[in-house]
């Protein structure tokens, strides 16, 4: 696995449609187990409901230059983070974090968010918003150490609704990812 950061204005259009295929593909799987309603509020086609998602946050991600890194395997893009680091607070917000489904267990999702917080080395806190339904992905958060809050910062409300749980992981007493996910640091190229 090779791993590559840019800035979001620097993704070149092919990555751009690439990152939008990996998305889609991500959530219309995790969307097979939904409910009929869940189903419902998508308008019965969690495809398009996705990609609608994606391409309103991309120029947002451009206007707002957040940070991309993206994990590859034989060049095929297979997981990314899209980020911004608020340094004044110390903290950390990731806007997306996306694994392949064939991909997801294997250690990409872990080894992407513990390179990614090596870049701020710094950063007191982490967090995040996820869907309430995709109970896979609060799982795997909890497992790197989130957990839930109802303590939305004020730069992350923009993003939250009532259908998003807000996740934060505290890392004023450790940065050692790594240690409490049990994996190597990544090996930079």
């Amino acid at each position: 696995m090779d791993s590559t950061i840019c800035a979001a204005r620097d993704v070149t259009s092919q990555e751009w449609e690439s990152l939008r295929v990996l998305y889609v593909q991500a959530f219309v799987a995790m969307s097979a187990s939904l409910s009929a309603c869940d189903l419902a509020l998508m308008g019965n086609n969690p495809q398009q409901f996705w990609a609608g998602v994606f391409d309103r946050d991309e120029p947002l991600s451009k206007a707002k230059n957040y940070t991309l890194s993206m994990s590859k395997d034989s060049g095929r893009i297979v997981a990314y983070g899209l980020y911004t680091y608020v340094s004044d607070e110390q903290y950390l917000y990731i806007h997306h974090f996306v694994v392949h489904p064939d991909y997801q267990g294997q250690g990409f999702g872990k080894r992407l968010m513990h390179a990614i917080q090596e870049l701020y080395v710094d950063t007191q806190k982490i967090g995040l918003l996820t869907r309430t339904y995709n109970v896979q992905a609060q799982n795997f958060y909890k497992r790197l150490g989130f957990s839930a809050s109802v303590d939305v910062p004020s730069s992350v409300c923009e993003y939250y609704s009532s259908d998003r749980v807000y996740m934060e992981r505290d890392c004023s007493c450790s940065n050692q990812l790594p240690s409490r996910i049990g994996l190597p640091a990544p090996v930079s190229q």
